[in-house]
């Protein structure tokens, strides 16, 4: 499943979005990727620090 609105990428995985369309992904993706990589291991406290 693609997602498409950057706010609500990470509500979005809840949901099983594995792939992003947006403009913020391009310039924060280390940011992105630190996020999802905590969301993914049940580390949701730190999974919205991030964002």
């Amino acid at each position: 499943m693609l997602a498409g609105i950057d706010e609500i990428a990470l509500a979005s995985r809840s949901f099983g979005a594995r792939g992003y369309i947006g403009s913020t992904y391009n310039f924060m993706a280390p940011l992105y990727y630190k996020m999802f990589d905590a969301f993914d291991n049940g580390d949701f406290s730190n999974a919205k620090i991030c964002n």
